[in-house]
This record gives C-alpha cells, sequence and structure tokens, in this order.
C-alpha cells in the first residue's frame, strides 16, 4: 500500500515539558479541518534518531524512511487540511524530513530555564525508568558535553539539554516557516495576549481563530501536569545559574529570561 503524500506538516518542538500536549486536543476540535497528534506511536525511537543524526551517527535518508514508515497508518486515513505533529522527540529529525514533505513548518515552544528544569525532575526524569535510561543508554542524552553528562548532576545536565536542544530548533527559523512562543505566554496567563498568540498558531496551521472566551476555557485545562513534587531532592544553586548565564545568553536575551 502505498502512502498518500501530504503537502505539509507542522511540527510543534521544544525541550519537552512546554505544554506541547495541549495541542492535540486544541487543534483536533474539527478533524475535519486539522488533526494534531501528541508523540504519535512511534515516537521515543525518534530521540534517538534525533541525536544519532546530530552527530553524524544517522543518515537523514533512513530517518525520513522510518518517518514516513511509522506515519504511513495516519498519512493513509488522514482526510483533513493540516496535520501537526507536537512532540519533543523529534526535534532533530526535521531537516531529513523536509526532504519529502513538500512543506514543513515549525512551531517552537520555549521556557523559562529553572522552571523547565524544575518540571522536568517532577516529571521523574532522573528517578525510576527514566533516570536510568538517562543515565545508561546510549544516544538518548542529548551530545552535551562529556564531564556534565559525567557529573551525575541532574540539574546541570538539564541546563545543558535546555541550551542545546533550544539552538538546535532556533536554526529551524531561517530555513522553513517558524514561530516561537513562550511557554509563560501561552500557558501561565489567562488574558487577551494569551488567546491572540493561540490564534496566531491556528493561523498559521491554517485553522481558523477561535473566540477569546473559547481559547482562554481550553487554557483553564492544563495537560501532562506533573502529578509529584520531587524536585527539591536537588538544589538549582549559583553554580547552575552561572552556567545558564554564560552559555545560554543568547537564548536568554532572545526570549526575554532573566535569572
Amino acid at each position: 500500500m502505498e502512502t498518500k503524500e501530504l503537502p505539509s506538516i507542522t511540527f510543534i518542538i521544544s525541550t519537552g515539558r512546554t505544554g506541547t500536549q495541549f495541542f492535540a486536543n486544541y487543534l483536533s476540535q474539527n478533524r475535519q479541518k486539522a488533526l494534531c497528534l501528541h508523540e504519535p506511536h512511534p515516537s521515543r525511537r525518534f530521540k534517538w534518531y534525533s541525536n544519532f543524526y546530530l552527530e553524524n551517527k544517522l543518515s537523514g535518508n533512513f530517518i525520513a524512511n522510518q518517518y514516513i514508515s511509522t506515519r504511513k497508518r495516519v498519512f493513509n486515513t488522514f482526510q483533513g487540511d493540516s496535520y501537526i505533529e507536537s512532540s519533543n522527540f523529534i526535534f532533530g529529525c526535521i531537516d531529513p524530513i523536509a526532504t519529502i514533505i513538500d512543506e514543513v513548518k515549525v512551531i517552537h515552544i520555549i521556557r523559562h530555564p529553572v522552571n523547565y528544569i524544575i518540571s522536568h525532575l517532577n516529571k521523574g526524569f532522573w528517578n525510576g525508568i527514566k533516570g536510568f535510561t538517562a543515565r545508561n543508554i546510549p544516544g538518548w542524552l542529548e551530545y552535551i558535553d562529556k564531564d556534565i553528562k559525567k557529573s551525575n548532576d541532574p540539574v546541570l545536565i538539564l541546563a545543558a539539554r535546555w541550551i542545546y536542544v533550544n539552538e538546535i530548533i532556533a536554526h529551524y527559523e531561517n530555513r522553513y516557516p517558524f514561530l516561537s512562543f513562550r511557554f509563560e505566554d501561552l500557558f501561565s496567563r489567562r488574558d487577551s495576549n494569551a488567546s491572540v498568540k493561540l490564534n496566531q498558531i491556528r493561523n498559521f496551521v491554517g485553522c481558523e481563530a477561535m473566540d477569546e472566551k473559547d481559547n482562554l476555557n481550553y487554557l483553564s485545562k492544563p495537560a501532562n501536569k506533573s502529578k509529584k513534587s520531587i524536585s527539591d531532592q536537588w538544589n538549582i544553586e549559583k553554580k547552575h545559574l552561572d552556567y545558564l548565564m554564560n552559555n545560554g545568553k543568547n537564548l536568554l536575551s532572545k526570549f526575554n529570561y532573566e535569572l
């Protein structure tokens, strides 16, 4: 069975812990118009593909073929006008995928680094199977500084990851139709400005604008919030903030974040 060709795909990508699961329901209300899937199965393998590709350990052709193969069922049953995929795993695979899709669009969601670190720790980044995978499985963690990887300091590791992943995504701005938003401006406020930004996203993916009241109603129902508070096992210290200031100053300035 041949795979139906899609004229365009929009990817909502980030470090993770940026509210991207929200868009699966929000943008898929009318599936004749748009379908947004959050981490459609299989997706986790694309985390390894992203990291290996960025280190020239996997070919772009392999990733492109894997993407088409793993999304074949979705593409062949999709009847709408706009397909959107929300997944932090695929952040490094955009260039290979763009070689086989007529148009690729990118929406970049960025979150304040300290809040991102706390949220990711609360979600179990350094605990259980997730922690074991991060510490022991090659390619799951991004290719950050080796000494930082070996530090056993999850706060420092996540700080380095915040910089690395966001810099990779920011590079797409000059290659594809691109929008970027701060998590805080979308999800940490319930006002007309947040509604305006949501409608900018809707317009970008080909959906009609929504009434402010309806937008704010969606924003009142956050998705995938951390249910545990375990981040206080690790202190965010001056050395972590200094690392972010020294190595992530361009991102901090671009998105108007202060530490």
